[in-house]
């Protein structure tokens, strides 16, 4: 087992945003969560989470995040601010190895899952939505966070860390 962290910023305005996850194709479950900083201000809420999960992890890994709870009423305004429901993964750490800087060297993708019909109505707006986003680590649409990766974890970082 390989003990995988994840470090999370949540955002939101009525109800926290619910991910799941997958680890090459099945569900796995944190086995705890820390919260280490949650605050409201003027722009709602925001927390900063430590997820933990241990991971059987193969020589090539496909993790993923899923967000499919975010609704047009998720956003709100506060205080003349519109607030927004979303999620920003901010490092991973496999086997104390934390791999930021290659978390965003290595193109983790974010397809969103939102009806066409809602992305005709963003574009008809004025707002570009594109399928895919590539060197992506926020969820601010239901859809996918995907990192593939390679064991061993510290040659991978190497790897993509320029």
């Amino acid at each position: 087992m390989n003990k995988t962290l994840l470090y999370v910023e949540y955002h939101w305005g009525k109800r926290r945003p619910a991910i799941e996850f997958e680890l090459n194709h099945n569900k796995v479950y944190p086995v705890n969560e820390t919260i280490l900083q949650a605050s409201a201000n003027t722009t709602g809420i925001q927390e900063n989470s430590i997820i933990e999960f241990d991971l059987e992890l193969a020589t090539q890994n496909i993790f993923s995040i899923h967000m499919s709870d975010k609704t047009d009423n998720d956003i709100v305004e506060i205080n003349g601010e519109y607030v927004e429901h979303w999620v920003k993964i901010r490092e991973i750490e496999i086997d104390n190895i934390k791999f930021e800087t290659a978390l965003y060297n290595s193109d983790p993708e974010f397809q969103h899952s939102m009806p066409q019909e809602w992305v005709s109505r963003m574009h008809d707006q004025g707002h570009e939505i594109q399928e895919k986003y590539h060197r992506c680590t926020e969820l601010r649409l239901n859809g996918t966070w995907t990192l593939k990766f390679n064991l061993p974890i510290w040659q991978w970082c190497t790897e993509h860390f320029v």
